[in-house]
């Protein structure tokens, strides 16, 4: 995990990037010929997990590269999330999330298990999930799927994922400007409601997850 607020935490945390590497450092990326050369894969389970009871702000950060989320509140409450962006693994859907972490499953409280997927492209990190929480504020977010298994065939159609964000059993949830790249949804919710980045009725509650 990158970051872990406890639920007996409160923090103000600004200018952060939570990062599990994708690229070897002593490789330019932007002036080799082939740019791939300098791709690893590192495999890191969890992103930030946030399950405060006190008031969080998080201001200007990023989280990229983990397995199964990028960033999740879990039972929280009063938690500010301000110009937040995130990247999925390049490597996934090879392996499928929560790959090779599925014996640590259940370790940390909220842990995803996937188990409702259909598709590979279902299998990947989300970005960002807000469960069981309350009075949550997220302004912007970059949530971002750029590869699918190194390659970016898929951006021609935005699919390198089925979905990036999650918000179930919540109240007082309000997000703005939400961003996204290479993802068929762009949230799911309760029973498995959703909004697709297709929909021209984001206005009608039949689109908005629960």
């Amino acid at each position: 995990m990158l970051l872990h607020v406890t639920r007996d935490a409160s923090g103000y945390f600004e200018n952060f990037w939570a990062w599990t590497a994708d690229h070897d450092n002593d490789y330019s990326l932007y002036w080799e010929v082939d740019s791939s050369i300098s791709q690893i894969s590192v495999f890191s389970a969890r992103g930030v997990l946030i399950e405060s009871q006190d008031p969080v702000w998080i201001y200007g950060s990023s989280s990229e590269h983990t397995i199964m989320y990028q960033y999740e509140t879990y039972k929280a409450k009063n938690v500010y999330l301000g110009h937040i962006q995130t990247e999925s693994p390049y490597y996934q859907p090879e392996p499928v999330a929560p790959m090779p972490f599925n014996s640590s499953i259940v370790q940390f409280n909220g842990d995803p298990d996937f188990s409702d997927c259909e598709d590979k492209g279902c299998k990947e990190a989300w970005g960002l999930r807000i469960i069981d929480s309350e009075d949550i504020t997220v302004h912007s977010a970059g949530l971002y799927s750029w590869f699918d298994n190194y390659g970016q065939t898929c951006l021609k159609d935005e699919t390198c994922q089925s979905r990036i964000m999650e918000v179930r059993g919540s109240s007082s949830v309000a997000i703005y400007n939400i961003f996204t790249k290479g993802v068929v949804e762009l949230a799911t919710g309760k029973d498995l409601s959703q909004i697709s980045r297709y929909s021209r009725a984001l206005g009608s509650d039949k689109h908005h997850p629960k």
